[in-house]
């Protein structure tokens, strides 16, 4: 069983890095700073429109940082400085 890629930040990085991943099969969660809005608790849907005319998408669980005690699998820290 994989462990999940947790990606801290929910901004354009942190969303375009959650489709690549989801495309390639891997379990993502993104983990925003502030409270998850409720209809983001069963994932949002993201869409990349890539400049080769492809379009990538893939739904992406929500979470806040404060919902876990471990982030056990790969952290990725996506947050302006």
């Amino acid at each position: 069983m994989q462990k999940p890629i947790y990606i801290i930040g929910v901004g354009a990085i942190g969303m375009t890095l959650a489709v690549l991943l989801k495309q390639a099969g891997k379990e993502v969660i993104l983990i925003r700073g502030r409270q998850a809005r409720r209809s983001e608790t069963d994932g949002v849907k993201i869409i990349l429109d890539c400049t080769d005319g492809i379009t990538l998408e893939a739904t992406v669980p929500i979470s806040t940082l404060n919902q876990f005690i471990v982030l056990d699998g790969v952290v990725l820290l996506t947050t302006k400085a």
